[in-house]
C-alpha cells in the first residue's frame, strides 16, 4: 500500500473507533511494510491488539494496540480530543511496561509524544494528508522500525544544569548583598518552586510572567508582590481577584521574599523562558547546593552521581522486597477473583448473573488490597546523610511505582479503582547541612508532582506540599544532653539507605574546627564542613562512642555502626549505604566484620566507580538485614556468603592475625604536614655552607627523600628538613634550613589542630622514630609503595628517608627481600589490601598485609639473618632475590 492509497481510502471512511480501529492498524502495517500483530507475534506476547485485558464487564483494555519496547497507540473517534487519549496512555504506561512512544489517532489526525525516561517530551503532529510528505512518513516509519531514532538529544539533565546556570548568577548578586546565605538559600528555593509550578499549572496561567514583567518596570515593587504570592500559596488565597491554590508545605511559612534590583529581575525573566516541569531531581538538588552553600562551590560544574548508581542501594534494600511482597498479594488476589471472573463471563453469554458472588469476591479481594496499600502508605525510609535528596527521591519514585503497579492490576481482575495512598511523609532524612536540608525538601516535593503529572494523576488534594518536617536538619552522630553530648537517635524506620560522608581517621581532625549553633532553639555542635572536624568536635565523638569504633576508623564506619545497632535494635529491617572502599581492610573493616559474622550482609558491590563531592571515587556499596542471608550476591553475582572484606573466598583473610614475629618491623615513613622537602639545587647549596655555630654541618638534619613515584619512576632528587627531636633552641643553629623552615612552615604549623604539631612547628608532623629505632644497625633497608598497581620492594640506603607515602621494612638481607617479592606474598598482600583511588590501585600497609604475613617457619623476620645463613632454603631465595635485584639495577 502506498502513502497515496492509505490517503484515498481513510478520507472516504466515518466509522466509529471500535468499527475502525484495526482495520485502520492492518493497513498502516502494510503502509510500514511491516507485519500485522497476528502475523508478528500470534501469542501476543510483544506485539497486540486491546492489551492487557478485558476488564470485567467488558471494558476496554489499556491499549488499542502495544508494540513492546516501541509505542502503544490509542484510537478515538473523530474530532474527539486527542489530549485525552494521550492522558489515558499516560495513566497506564506502567502496566504497558513504559513504551518510549505514545500514538494516539482518529484515523485522519496522529499525535506521537516521545516518553523516554531523562529525556524532554517532543511531540510530532500531522494529518492524514501529510503521510505523503517523506519527513512525515519517516517518524511514523520509526514509530514501526526504529523508535531510537526519535530519541530527544536534549536531556532532563541539559535542562537542570541551564536552569542551575541561570540561577548562579542570581544567587552570586543575593548573596554578596545580603549576609545571611541561608536566607538567600531560602528565597531561592521559593523562587525555583515558582518557575517549576508555573510550568506544571500549579499557579494560574500567565500570573508568575505578569508579576515579573510588571516588577522589571517597577523593580521597587518587587518584593511587595513577591510577599503577596508567598503569603498567598501559605495557605491559599488570591491576589487581584486570581485565586492561588493552598501549597503550604513549610516552603513559604513565614518567609518573606528579599529586595531584587532590575537586573536580578532581568535574569528571573530570562530563566522563565525554561521548561522548569523537566527538571531533574536526581541531579537538581546536587547542582543547586553547590552554588547556595559557599563551602561546596569548588565543585560547581562537576559532575553528579548517576541514578543507576544510586538504585544499586535502593533496588536491592526497598524495590525488590516490596515487589516480592506483591506478587504474594497479587496471586491471593487472583486466587479469589478469577474463579467468579470465569463464571461471570460464562453466565454473561447465557445472559444470566451471578452478581452477589461477584460482589463477595471483589469485596474480600479489595480487603487485601488495601492492606498492602496501606501498608505502603506507612513505610519508614531513612536516609541518615540525606545531602540534597538524591536517595529519597528515588526511593520515593520506586514505593509509588509499585503502588500504582499494584492498583492497575488488581483493575485487570476486576476490582475497583481505588486511590493513590503514598506520599512524601514515609521519608525520613538527616542532614546537618542546612542549604542541603533544605533543597532536600524542595526535590522531594518536585519529585512527587514530576511523577503525578507522568502517570497523568490530575486531582491534587490541597496542601499541594504536604509537611517535609521528616527531614532534619541536625547532626546524625551526635546530640546534646544536659552539659554534654550523647549519641544521635535515629527515627525507627523500615528501611536505611544513603551515602554517608567520608574521611580518613587520619583527617578526622583537619580543617576549621566544629561550631556551636542555635538550630530551632536548641545549641549544637554543628560540622560545617566534611574538609575536617576539628578537635572539639573528634575529641566529642571518640568520648561518646568510646570502645565502640577505633580511633582511626573512616567517619562513615560511624553510619555503619549506627545502622547495625538499628538493626538488632528492631529499628529497621534492612539497610544500604554507600562506603569508601577502604572499609574492606585495616580499622576500617572492624565495623563490617559483627554484620558478616552473622551472615546479614545480603547484597554488596566491593568496588564501584562513584561521585563524591563532585569527583570521581571508588566505593563499596554493603546492603544487610535482619536476617541470615546464605544466597548473597555479590557484584550482581550469587555466592555462599560474603566475609567482612567483602570477598566471597573460602579463605577467609579477614580472620588472619597479626603475628608477634612480624611485630616492629614495618614502618610508614614519616609525615610532613608542611613543606620540608626541597629540591636537590637548595639541599646541595646548604650543604656547601660553612658549619654553623654549633660545630656542626647541615648534612645532620638534611637527608634524600622518596616517595613511590621516585621507586616507580623517575627521582626527583628532593631532599627533606629533618630535625628529628631536636628541641627548636638545638635546630636554631643550623641557620639557614631553620630560617626556611620558620619562614615557610611556621605561619600555617600555628594554626595546626593538633597541639603537638602547633608547639613542634618546626618538626616533621610524625617523625617516625620507631622506624629510624629499628634501621640504627642496617646499612640498608626495604621499601614498597603504599600505593602501587603492581607490588614491588626495593633497597634503601639507610641515610634516605622515605615519605609517608612508602612503608619501611626494618631488614637488610637478601632472604627476607626474596620472600617479599614471592608470588605467596603478592597473593597475601592483594587478599589483604585495601585499595585506592579512581584507579583503583591496591594498597600495602604494616598491620594487615606485613604483620598478618606467614613467612617460612625459620626464616620469620624476628630471626637475625645470620641464623638461617645456612638454611639451603634461604640460600636459593637469597641468591634468587640477589639475581632479580641485579637484573631490575
Amino acid at each position: 500500500m502506498t502513502p497515496h492509497d492509505f490517503i484515498d481510502k481513510w478520507k472516504k471512511i466515518s466509522l466509529n473507533e471500535r468499527a475502525s480501529a484495526q482495520e485502520h492498524f492492518i493497513d498502516l502495517c502494510r503502509l510500514m511494510n511491516h507485519p500485522t500483530p497476528a502475523e508478528d507475534d500470534p501469542i501476543g506476547e510483544r506485539f497486540t491488539f486491546e492489551k492487557g485485558v478485558m476488564k470485567t464487564g467488558g471494558t476496554q483494555g489499556y491499549a488499542d494496540v502495544w508494540k513492546k519496547g516501541y509505542f502503544a497507540l490509542e484510537y478515538k473517534k473523530k474530532k474527539r480530543d486527542l489530549n485525552l487519549a494521550l492522558e489515558q496512555l499516560t495513566r497506564y504506561a506502567a502496566a504497558l511496561e513504559n513504551p518510549p512512544l505514545h500514538i494516539v489517532c482518529d484515523t485522519v489526525r496522529f499525535i506521537i509524544d516521545t516518553r523516554w525516561t531523562n529525556t524532554i517530551v517532543e511531540r510530532h503532529e500531522f494529518e492524514l494528508d501529510e503521510l505523503a510528505d517523506p519527513k512525515k512518513f519517516k517518524i511514523l516509519h520509526a514509530a514501526f522500525h526504529n523508535p531510537e531514532s526519535l530519541r530527544p538529544t536534549t536531556t532532563r539533565a541539559d535542562i537542570t544544569r541551564e536552569a542551575a546556570d541561570k540561577f548562579q548568577t542570581i544567587s552570586d548578586r543575593l548573596q554578596h548583598r545580603y549576609p545571611d546565605k541561608e536566607a538567600v538559600a531560602h528565597f531561592v528555593n521559593q523562587l525555583v518552586f515558582c518557575f517549576f509550578a508555573n510550568s506544571v499549572k500549579l499557579l494560574p496561567e500567565g500570573l508568575w510572567r505578569k508579576l515579573l514583567e510588571y516588577t522589571m518596570q517597577k523593580p521597587s515593587e518587587a518584593k511587595l508582590h513577591l510577599d503577596k504570592l508567598f503569603s498567598s500559596m501559605e495557605s491559599g488565597g488570591g491576589i487581584d481577584f486570581t485565586a492561588i491554590k493552598h501549597f503550604n508545605g513549610g516552603l513559604f511559612a513565614g518567609s518573606p521574599a528579599l529586595t531584587l534590583q532590575q537586573d536580578e529581575i532581568a535574569l528571573l525573566i530570562a530563566a522563565n523562558s525554561l521548561d522548569w516541569s523537566l527538571i531533574d531531581p536526581t541531579i537538581f538538588g546536587t547542582l543547586f547546593e553547590r552554588f547556595l552553600d559557599p563551602d561546596k562551590r569548588a565543585q560547581i560544574g562537576a559532575h553528579y552521581t548517576d541514578p543507576s548508581k544510586i538504585m544499586l542501594v535502593i533496588e536491592p534494600v526497598i524495590q525488590r522486597p516490596l515487589e516480592a511482597e506483591w506478587q504474594i498479594v497479587r496471586a491471593q488476589i487472583q486466587t479469589i477473583m478469577s474463579p467468579v471472573t470465569q463464571a461471570t463471563t460464562a453466565q454473561d453469554r447465557k445472559g444470566k448473573s451471578i452478581g452477589k458472588t461477584f460482589d463477595a469476591a471483589r469485596v474480600k479481594a479489595e480487603n487485601i488490597r488495601d492492606d498492602f496499600l496501606n501498608r505502603l502508605a506507612k513505610l519508614r525510609i531513612l536516609d541518615p546523610a540525606c545531602g540534597s535528596g538524591n536517595f529519597l527521591y528515588l526511593a520515593l519514585q520506586v514505593v509509588k511505582d509499585i503502588e500504582y503497579k499494584a492498583i492497575l492490576e488488581c483493575e485487570t481482575f476486576g476490582l475497583g479503582r481505588t486511590y493513590n495512598r503514598v506520599g512524601p511523609e514515609i521519608l525520613h532524612g538527616i542532614e546537618i547541612n542546612t542549604f542541603a536540608a533544605e533543597l532536600a525538601r524542595t526535590t522531594i516535593w518536585i519529585g512527587d508532582i514530576q511523577w503525578e503529572i507522568r502517570n497523568a494523576i490530575m486531582h491534587r488534594p490541597e496542601p499541594i506540599l504536604r509537611n517535609l518536617n521528616t527531614i532534619e536538619c541536625r547532626d546524625a552522630l551526635l546530640t546534646k544532653q544536659g552539659g554534654g553530648y550523647v549519641a544521635a537517635q535515629w527515627p525507627e524506620v523500615d528501611y536505611i539507605v544513603g551515602n554517608p560522608p567520608f574521611l580518613g581517621g587520619q583527617k578526622l581532625r583537619n580543617g576549621s574546627p566544629a561550631k556551636y549553633k542555635t538550630v530551632n532553639g536548641e545549641d549544637k555542635l554543628i560540622r560545617e564542613a566534611e574538609s575536617g572536624l576539628g578537635d572539639e568536635y573528634v575529641d566529642t565523638l571518640f568520648k561518646v562512642y568510646d570502645g565502640k569504633l577505633a580511633g582511626s576508623s573512616d567517619l562513615v564506619c560511624y553510619w555503619f555502626y549506627k545502622a547495625w545497632e538499628a538493626i538488632n535494635n528492631d529499628y529497621a529491617t534492612s539497610v544500604g549505604l554507600v562506603t569508601t572502599n577502604s572499609i574492606r581492610g585495616g580499622a576500617n573493616r572492624e565495623v563490617i566484620k559483627p554484620i558478616a559474622d552473622v551472615e546479614s550482609i545480603f547484597e554488596c558491590w566491593d568496588d564501584e566507580p562513584w561521585i563524591n563531592k563532585g569527583a570521581s571515587v571508588r566505593v563499596s556499596i554493603v546492603c544487610f538485614k535482619q536476617e541470615t542471608n546464605h544466597n548473597a550476591k555479590l557484584n550482581g553475582l550469587e555466592v555462599d556468603h560474603i566475609n567482612a572484606d567483602l570477598s566471597a573466598e573460602k579463605s577467609n583473610t579477614t580472620l588472619a592475625k597479626r603475628l608477634d614475629e612480624n611485630a616492629n618491623i614495618a614502618f610508614q615513613g614519616p609525615v610532613k604536614v608542611g613543606r620540608f622537602d626541597i629540591d636537590g639545587e637548595l639541599a646541595r647549596k646548604w650543604l656547601s655552607e660553612p658549619l654553623n655555630v654549633n660545630g656542626q654541618s647541615n648534612s645532620d638534619i638534611l637527608r634524600p627523600i622518596l616517595n613511590g613515584n621516585d621507586i616507580v619512576g623517575q627521582p626527583s632528587g628532593r631532599w627533606i628538613i629533618d630535625f628529628n627531636a631536636k628541641t627548636e633552641h638545638a635546630a636554631s643553629f643550623y641557620q639557614s634550613p631553620f630560617e626556611y623552615v620558620k619562614r615557610e612552615i611556621k605561619p600555617t604549623r600555628l594554626n595546626n589542630n593538633n597541639i603537638q604539631r602547633r608547639t613542634n612547628w618546626w618538626r616533621l608532623g610524625a617523625s617516625g622514630t620507631d622506624l629510624r629505632t629499628s634501621t640504627q644497625k642496617l646499612k640498608r633497608y626495604i621499601s614498597t609503595p603504599r600505593v602501587s598497581k603492581h607490588r614491588v620492594f626495593v633497597w634503601l640506603e639507610k641515610c634516605v628517608l622515605p615519605d609517608s607515602r612508602l612503608f619501611a621494612i626494618a631488614r637488610d638481607d637478601d632472604t627476607t627481600f626474596g620472600i617479599l617479592h614471592s608470588s605467596i606474598h603478592e597473593a597475601w598482600s592483594l587478599a589483604t589490601c585495601s585499595w585506592h583511588g579512581v584507579g583503583n590501585d591496591p594498597t600495602y600497609n604494616a598491620r594487615s598485609c606485613f604483620e598478618t604475613f606467614p613467612f617460612p617457619r625459620g626464616l620469620t623476620p624476628n630471626i637475625p639473618a645470620k641464623t638461617f645463613s645456612k638454611d639451603p632454603r634461604a640460600i636459593r631465595i637469597a641468591k634468587a632475590a640477589k639475581h632479580l635485584d641485579n637484573l631490575r639495577r
